[in-house]
């Protein structure tokens, strides 16, 4: 694939237009109607096709991302949830259902997967002796602080970037934050995520992280194929195939959920609908997220495919510090994630 820009230099650009900002941008908005209501986003083009929106109210999370105009990314009927309006440890621990969608939810700080209770690391505060972590954690949908936004045209490769951050923290127990940025060169097809967790607090704090991304209809339809490079599937939620094609909606279907383990120096996840002419490839270091959770939504209207970088394999905390995969940062210590979202022309 080569967009409209990938091959024009700026001095061409100015010949024929205002700038290159007329093409590849980076504007800030606030949703005012609905659940949505005073949820600011970043909306970002690269002139190449592809289009983010940057939720910096949902952890800095992204809700629609579409190319040439079509959406790729999956989404509820509540659309982009605001904060305020996000009650995590509700609905027995499964909050996190009420805002869950859009291309990517980031999962964590300190929790991941189900909800769960566990002993503090350290406190000084007597009274609080047992944690109870719902659904995916309390980091979820956190309003952000926004450190930049904005094009820059005047390096060798122009590229639209965006720096948020947020804060989950607790007084006497722990606070970690996430510092996230995203870049897309001009002109191109992909972009780069790149996050810092630091723990900002006095006390150890226990850390896990899973990045949720969502891919919908159209990309998400019959005949869609899942590959993760051959890697072992090591998990499943029940008896299925994790990377068989998809079929058409079942209304007797549930959700299945596998775990696959990266054997190799990267996670890479490749989501091909040939029909559509469509790829979407993820990849990341193995070494920061080892592990890839497989969501697979085949239910009518509830119809598409999660792809889940993240930290641990475990299905309990008990069982992450069992498998020696529950992370604890110290004061001040720091974990760095990078991902890169391409999309790529299908192999015929």
């Amino acid at each position: 694939m080569s967009g409209p820009l990938t091959h024009i230099d700026l001095d061409t650009v100015h010949q024929f237009s205002a700038g290159i900002g007329t093409y590849a941008s980076a504007r800030l908005v606030t949703l005012s109607d609905g659940r949505e209501r005073g949820v600011r986003v970043i909306e970002m083009r690269s002139g190449g096709g592809v289009e983010i929106d940057v939720a910096v109210d949902r952890s800095g999370d992204i809700g629609r991302f579409s190319f040439n105009g079509q959406t790729l990314s999956w989404h509820p009927s509540t659309g982009l949830t605001a904060p305020g309006l996000m009650d995590q440890e509700g609905d027995n621990g499964q909050g996190f259902l009420r805002g869950f969608g859009g291309f990517l939810n980031t999962c964590g700080l300190d929790h991941i997967r189900q909800p769960d209770s566990d002993k503090g690391v350290t406190s000084n505060q007597g009274q609080i002796d047992q944690v109870h972590y719902p659904l995916h954690g309390k980091g979820t949908f956190q309003p952000g602080v926004i450190r930049g936004y904005g094009l820059v045209d005047d390096v060798d490769v122009p590229y639209v970037f965006c720096e948020v951050e947020f804060c989950q923290g607790m007084s006497f127990v722990s606070a970690l934050r996430l510092r996230r940025r995203i870049e897309m060169p001009v002109g191109a097809q992909h972009f780069t995520i790149r996050d810092t967790v630091r723990n900002i607090g006095s006390t150890p704090a226990t850390h896990m992280l899973l990045y949720h991304f969502n891919l919908g209809f159209p990309l998400i339809s019959p005949g869609t194929e899942i590959d993760l490079g051959g890697d072992p599937c090591i998990w499943r939620s029940h008896e299925h195939a994790p990377t068989a094609p998809f079929l058409s909606p079942d209304p007797r279907a549930i959700n299945a959920i596998s775990v696959f383990d990266h054997g190799s120096d990267k996670g890479r996840v490749t989501v091909t609908n040939r029909l559509d002419g469509m790829a979407l490839q993820l990849e990341y270091p193995s070494a920061q997220l080892p592990y890839c959770q497989v969501l697979r939504m085949t239910a009518p209207g509830i119809y598409g495919l999660g792809i889940e970088p993240c930290t641990t394999a475990a299905r309990s905390r008990q069982e992450a510090r069992d498998r020696q995969e529950m992370i604890i940062l110290h004061p001040n210590e720091q974990r760095h994630y990078c991902l890169r979202v391409a999309l790529t022309e299908n192999e015929t």
